[in-house]
């Protein structure tokens, strides 16, 4: 017998796994994405960001919008690669874990190569191969 989290347990736990019960309790988990906003890139230069979440479990996914071309969200929530085309994208992804899933709305820009966001990230940084504020 297996009694989970949120099952009703009898008050004589010593005598329930005496008799074999097991007892697993899961930590709880508040199920949120704690990314606050997406940096913003320049085109043709490597982006990295890792999402967080709230739980150890969490799996990643776009759920509606798109991702600037170029880049991908991987299940843990690595979202990289190099972006090919400069806009505003908007999407929402959604965080799964054992507990109910949960969605956020992004919106994330691209700038072009030679925008003055870009030259002035490659000056402060002196790297080539950086998005802007991606720290």
């Amino acid at each position: 017998m297996t009694i989970r989290s949120g099952s009703v347990v009898p008050q004589r736990p010593a005598l329930l796994a005496m008799l074999g019960v097991a007892f697993l309790f899961h930590g709880c988990c508040d199920p949120r994405i704690v990314t606050e906003f997406i940096p913003d890139g320049c085109v043709g230069r490597y982006y990295a960001l890792v999402l967080e979440g709230a739980c150890a479990d969490d799996r990643w996914t776009v759920t509606s919008g798109d991702l600037p071309p170029g880049i991908a969200l991987s299940i843990s929530g690595l979202l990289s690669g190099r972006p090919t085309l400069a806009g505003t994208f908007l999407f929402t992804v959604t965080l799964s874990s054992e507990f109910d899933p949960t969605s956020k709305g992004f919106s994330m820009t691209i700038h072009e190569a030679d925008s003055p966001e870009c030259l002035e990230d490659v000056e402060d940084n002196e790297d080539l191969d950086g998005g802007v504020n991606n720290s």
